[in-house]
């Protein structure tokens, strides 16, 4: 998110906590005496929770009563006191009261994370992401990072990019999707009081375009994804260079196969025997280190990128941790990789044995361009943005994605090898392993502890990651109302153990301690009232973290009723039957009125619970095919001046809708 964001976050967490009047949320700590005149037999209000001391509901009742005001909650045991909003008059007058002790502001407090956003310089953050890797570094410059993309595009934060690039002369060097842009921020965005900085801010990079598609006249920037021959005519371009360069060089490629498709980089295949032979040193070609991506499907990396298993060949597939250590998952059957609008959600990491180490990928705050709006909302896996080649951006967004877990790995690389003198890609694998650290967090298949990319070795501990699903929305606020079922389920990663706390109008209403890690409610309807769930979750190195979920439930609003009259007499709805001529499903529904004797008539309709209605009239002279006689918006009740018909059928549609629903009843009579 944008500086400007964070501080109006941070601004409004400042302020104490309101309701919808205003009305400022206070904690009143009141003396250790003040239930000295009440009974241990008073009686309890259903309000707060059976736990606290009787004595105590009576000293809140009274002061209710005094100060005008409904109490949120009261606390007994770690003190006497309550909870309420109130004015500022009550505010200042319960102050004065001789058995209040103090009286305090609430102010809303913030889940804990492994790591924070830091702000450094300037408008310059560190986000959390560059926290968990000891980011922020700045080396000499003499190990270049190649990104092999979709093309970097030109950013004030990126004065680092010193090359770009396309793999086919025909395609321009900067891509319309400025996916590579955002890694580039990651390895190397500038220090320079603005913006982000990454992992290494002065490693050189070099943009190398593997995209292939039409060029993008409009914006001067190549389209479409990278394809098998731009990937492997990049590399060839990539060794060029290194081998031009005389050392060894960081490649970071954050390119998969799509799923269920062939693993094009499987160290058997072509792309796969060219990474090998990328990190291979040579006379005359000193090697290069080589991040790829694990790839975001939740599924085995071995079937999406290089699966060789060694570890001292230079090549690290690298898996996508979240602000808590953990890897990034489906919880609750909702996508891990959150990304839309400006890019597709994705299930979460690959894992597995092919996964050699992890890094930040969830998330991720780096250099961005300008999306267009009306793409991203044609699709749900349309190319969401539009990078013009002609144009230095300032602008950042978020992505999440094991792409942006790689960059991490590579700037860790390029720090590495120049600050320990590295001369292999060997040497330098072998260093990230060193000062990479292990958690507590485990890879979803093999169980085992996952390697976390570090540039100073700094010990952390993984904390759990919980989130809670109401409606299909995750920690969300749902509103609805008693005749409408929801779904509830929590879920978490890196669990032990949770505690399950149920609040009904600000009252515990029931209490698992050492729960499941993850439990479905299932289809849940509930009464009228306010409710809330709070799950705190430990890890078996006893850290901590929680999620909740909030539901407002409200009386459902009266179901609408609707009827014609005839002859001041109410008429039930005539069911029509029939797609294309409907016609009542009984002959004996049909109102039968003689033409002359029974006319004219009396005739009107009355709704209820409805706020707007829409009435269609047909009429058939033979009985075979209804004609279209008017359509009109109505009120909620109408009589007609008294009706006199010619002979022929008649059918009036009343539909009228409200806050409940919409109902349609119909009328139909013969005029013989």
């Amino acid at each position: 998110m944008s500086v400007k964001v964070q501080a109006a976050i941070k601004n409004e967490r400042s302020q104490p906590l309101h309701d919808d009047k205003g009305r400022i949320r206070y904690t009143v700590d009141l003396t250790d005496n003040v239930t000295k005149d009440y009974s241990d037999n008073t009686p309890t209000d259903a309000r707060f929770g059976d736990w606290n001391k009787p004595a105590m509901h009576g000293v809140i009742s009274a002061f209710e009563a005094k100060y005008q005001f409904q109490a949120t909650g009261i606390f007994s045991w770690v003190g006497n006191g309550f909870i309420a909003y109130l004015t500022p008059e009550q505010a200042k007058a319960i102050q004065r009261d001789p058995q209040v002790v103090r009286i305090s502001e609430d102010h809303a407090m913030e889940f804990s994370a492994v790591w924070v956003d830091q702000p450094l310089a300037g408008t310059e953050i560190m986000p959390w992401n560059m926290s968990a890797v000891a980011g922020n570094q700045l080396s000499g410059g003499s190990v270049r990072a190649y990104v092999l993309d979709s093309g970097v595009g030109y950013h004030t934060d990126l004065p680092n990019v010193i090359s770009r690039i396309s793999a086919d002369p025909l395609i321009p060097a900067v891509g319309c999707y400025p996916h590579s842009t955002h890694v580039a921020g990651i390895i190397s965005a500038a220090r320079n009081n603005i913006g982000v900085v990454g992992v290494d801010s002065s490693v050189p990079v070099v943009s190398v375009s593997a995209t292939a598609g039409t060029p993008n006249a409009t914006f001067n920037c190549g389209s479409g994804s990278p394809s098998i021959q731009n990937i492997s005519l990049g590399l060839d371009q990539i060794k060029s260079l290194i081998s031009a360069s005389g050392r060894v060089g960081v490649i970071n490629i954050s390119i998969n196969p799509q799923d269920n498709t062939s693993n094009y980089f499987a160290n058997t295949e072509p792309l796969g025997l060219k990474i090998l032979s990328m990190a291979t040193p040579t006379p005359g070609y000193p090697g290069a280190f080589i991040a790829q991506s694990a790839g975001n499907y939740g599924k085995l990396a071995r079937d999406y990128a290089y699966n060789n298993l060694s570890i001292n060949d230079g090549i690290m597939v690298v898996g996508a941790v979240d602000i808590n250590g953990q890897p990034v998952v489906r919880l609750n059957s909702i996508d891990g990789f959150r990304s839309m609008p400006i890019a597709a959600n994705q299930a979460g990491s690959n894992f597995g044995s092919s996964v050699a180490i992890w890094a930040p990928g969830n998330n991720i705050y780096s250099t961005w361009a300008t999306w267009n709006a009306t793409l991203a909302a044609s699709s749900p896996t349309a190319q969401k943005a539009r990078q013009s080649g002609n144009t230095t951006y300032n602008i950042y967004g978020q992505l999440s994605g094991t792409s942006m877990a790689a960059p991490h790995v590579a700037g860790v690389a390029a720090w590495l090898a120049e600050t320990g003198n590295l001369t292999t890609p060997a040497q330098i694998e072998t260093a990230v392993r060193s000062y990479a650290r292990t958690s507590g967090a485990q890879d979803p298949n093999t169980n085992l502890p996952l390697l976390m990319a570090n540039a100073s070795g700094i010990n952390y501990t993984a904390q759990p990651t919980v989130e809670f699903a109401i409606g299909g929305v995750v920690n969300d606020n749902l509103i609805t109302d008693s005749a409408t079922p929801f779904s509830l389920r929590y879920q978490s990663i890196g669990a032990l153990s949770c505690d399950l706390t149920g609040y009904l109008n600000n009252a515990v209403w029931y209490q698992n301690l050492g729960f499941n890690k993850e439990f479905d409610w299932g289809t849940v309807q509930l009464s009228p009232g306010n409710y809330r769930w709070v799950v705190n979750c430990r890890s078996a190195a006893s850290t901590m973290n929680s999620a909740q979920a909030t539901a407002t439930v409200t009386t459902p609003p009266p179901a609408p009723a609707a009827a014609f009259s005839f002859n001041n007499v109410q008429q039930p709805n005539v069911t029509m039957v029939g797609a294309s001529h409907p016609w009542p499903s009984s002959a004996a529904s049909i109102k039968e009125i003689a033409y002359g004797t029974q006319q004219p008539f009396n005739f009107s309709y009355n709704s209820t619970n409805t706020s707007s209605c829409q009435l269609n009239a047909f009429y058939d002279a033979i009985g075979t095919s209804w004609t279209p006689w008017y359509t009109t918006a109505m009120p909620t009740y109408y009589v007609w001046p008294p009706v006199t018909l010619d002979r022929n059928y008649y059918w009036w549609q009343l539909t009228c809708t409200g806050t409940g629903g919409t109902v349609t009843t119909n009328f139909v009579a013969h005029v013989y």
